[in-house]
């Protein structure tokens, strides 16, 4: 049965003038809806016949879809049980509540692996104590299938389904099915024959971005969300930060396991730093092109590897 179609109602030209209109948001593989802002809105068919325009309540694209499931499954927009049992997108629906402290690229990985759970389902499949051995592996060939997904891929969104299935009481939701095995290779570090080979092939501003991840050991998002006043006393204080993005937009960045840490920068890299603030404007030490903080370190390292005859092909 196809899925209700979400609109957005836009201001579009007619004529000299400008009139509303509702558009079909296009929804599918490789459609881009990640930017899109609320408010949105569905046309369901009423028992009378009668199909009138309904606001929903989601700000983001990826809330639309779950709140418009949720109305076709027949759920309120409050969490419930019906006739004693938990619907599985009342269960998606608290999981997230719950979850809504994290940093918002979290929360936004989660809905987006709770959605494609919810949508892969049957429409008969409306409660959490229906999801058994059956539905999980259905949607772990539908993974390896359709999205072409890796084994650990599938085993990072199956743990999140299994956590939300485990905060609505079903009792050991892992144990119901078999993963597929993951390999996991060692990681070679590199010699120091290669870092030479790598920063030979850097320009000055990738030198000090590369040299900042090597000297201080720091995860891509803190590198990422690292402001001049991160910066003390030769060290940089990892820390927590809540900010308005270009586009208007509140996120959040939390260190990992939400600890304040301290590490101490070299000479070289205070003096790199110390040089590189003169020429930037920004809050960030690393912004983009845009201005908020730097998104894709790796994707250009792997460039820069490239260049140095490292890559691993």
């Amino acid at each position: 049965m196809a899925k209700l179609a979400i609109y957005q109602r836009l201001k579009e030209p007619r004529g000299n003038t400008q009139v509303w209109r509702y558009r079909r948001v296009e929804e599918g593989r490789g459609v881009k809806t990640g930017h899109l802002q609320g408010p949105f809105h569905i046309r369901p068919t009423q028992a009378d016949g009668s199909q009138p325009w309904i606001t929903l309540d989601a700000a983001t694209f990826e809330q639309a879809k779950l709140e418009r499931d949720k109305r076709e499954n027949g759920v309120e927009l409050a969490a419930e049980n019906v006739e004693g049992r938990t619907t599985i997108a009342a269960a998606i629906e608290d999981y997230l509540d719950s979850k809504k402290r994290k940093n918002d690229s979290t929360v936004q990985n989660y809905t987006h692996i709770l959605n494609e759970f919810l949508e892969q389902l049957a429409p008969s499949m409306k409660f959490v104590d229906q999801v058994d051995r059956k539905v999980l592996s259905s949607h772990i060939t539908y993974l390896e299938n359709e999205k072409a997904a890796e084994p650990k891929t599938i085993h990072n969104k199956l743990g999140v389904i299994f956590q939300m299935l485990k905060s609505a009481g079903v009792p050991a939701p892992s144990k119901m099915v078999e993963l597929p095995t993951v390999e996991e290779e060692i990681a070679e570090p590199y010699t120091k024959a290669d870092l030479k080979k790598l920063f030979e092939q850097m320009t000055d501003e990738e030198m000090v971005r590369y040299t900042f991840f090597l000297d201080t050991a720091c995860r891509e998002k803190e590198v990422a969300h690292a402001t001049w006043d991160d910066i003390k006393d030769g060290k940089y204080i990892v820390r927590a930060k809540t900010y308005t993005n270009t586009e208007s937009k509140q996120n959040k960045f939390s260190p990992k396991s939400h600890q304040v840490r301290q590490i101490p920068l070299t000479r070289e890299l205070i003096d790199m730093l110390a040089d590189r603030k003169e020429n930037c404007a920004s809050k960030w030490i690393f912004p983009n092109e845009q201005g908020d903080p730097e998104g894709h370190f790796l994707r250009k390292f792997k460039k820069i590897a490239f260049k140095a005859g490292l890559n691993c092909g």
